[in-house]
């Protein structure tokens, strides 16, 4: 196998490949443990029925973003699962900033976790719901994404959006996590659902949006797809920009003829579709538009 095949095979895996790496102090029910404690037993219903709700926040140099839109949408979720978990925003906060002390770390990723807890069987039995707090490690290959762009595949058919828990952030990740085995098959970087009516909705793990004519155009709500934090400061920065914002429902045709496309997350904030479903978006090139929103959103989160 000649180097320049071998190193473009690497290159590829690396690129596919998003590891994520939990520091070694996490948090369960307000307490710190090694992330190697063996905390959950075998009737958990998180690990048994993924029976809870989960939000992923980001921190900038020891500062907590956006943590409170964070919190209401974990409450959100948290009442459309009917799961009664007291949510203490301030003893969260406080968890947070400890482990983040503990682990000597000012730029990560945190992720909570709240089951209804342990007990098998449907209805639930009563039970004592959980909490899980964790620090991830951001992957340093996301700022040559954001440069470069990466390519996408769409994925029909395997997500529905009429469930009663639409709207909500569940750990019930199997969808995701057979989209991402798909869209890995095939070369790409993301996965993008399309519903049953044939209608872009949003990725496995990111939002979705897309530029034409000038318009920035993104899934509707109504569609079902998950109401993202970063995709909510991207609306709001555009508005402020003087940048006209649509929210409809799209094909993929009209995705796969827009002048720039991306996806937006909490960890990977804003990065450019340039290929999906192997056509070109536009010149397969990240968009002007694009960049300059990724500037702005990099100017608001140094903003404390």
């Amino acid at each position: 196998m000649s180097r320049r095949f071998k190193n473009r095979i690497e290159e590829k895996n690396l690129i596919i490949s998003l590891p994520m790496k939990v520091y070694r102090f996490i948090s369960y029910n307000f307490k710190v443990f090694k992330k190697n404690a063996k905390l959950w037993r075998v009737e958990h219903r998180g690990m048994n029925y993924g029976d809870g709700a989960y939000e992923t926040i980001r921190v900038y140099d020891g500062w907590i973003f956006a943590f409170k839109d964070h919190i209401e949408r974990l409450k959100r979720s948290l009442k459309v699962l009917k799961i009664d978990f007291p949510v203490n925003e301030e003893k969260i906060e406080k968890e947070i900033m400890k482990l983040l002390k503990l682990n000597r770390v000012k730029n990560c990723a945190v992720r909570i976790v709240i089951t209804r807890g342990n007990g098998l069987g449907l209805p639930p039995p009563k039970g004592t719901p959980d909490i899980s707090i964790m620090l991830v490690d951001i992957d340093k290959k996301i700022e040559d994404y954001q440069k470069k762009g990466i390519k996408a595949i769409f994925v029909e058919n395997t997500r529905l959006y009429d469930f009663s828990i639409r709207g909500a952030k569940t750990i019930n990740f199997l969808p995701n996590i057979l989209a991402s085995i798909e869209f890995e098959k095939m070369g790409a970087q993301e996965g993008i659902f399309v519903t049953h009516e044939g209608f872009v909705a949003e990725g496995t793990t990111s939002n979705i949006f897309f530029v034409k004519n000038g318009v920035l155009k993104t899934p509707h709500l109504d569609i079902g797809i998950l109401a993202g934090i970063t995709r909510k400061f991207i609306i709001e920065i555009a508005k402020e920009e003087r940048i006209p914002v649509e929210e409809g429902f799209y094909k993929k045709e009209e995705v796969l003829s827009a002048d720039e496309v991306f996806i937006s997350s909490t960890t990977r904030e804003i990065v450019p579709l340039v290929v999906i479903d192997e056509k070109k978006i536009a010149d397969g090139k990240t968009g002007l538009l694009t960049t300059a929103l990724l500037s702005a959103f990099k100017k608001k989160v140094l903003i404390k």
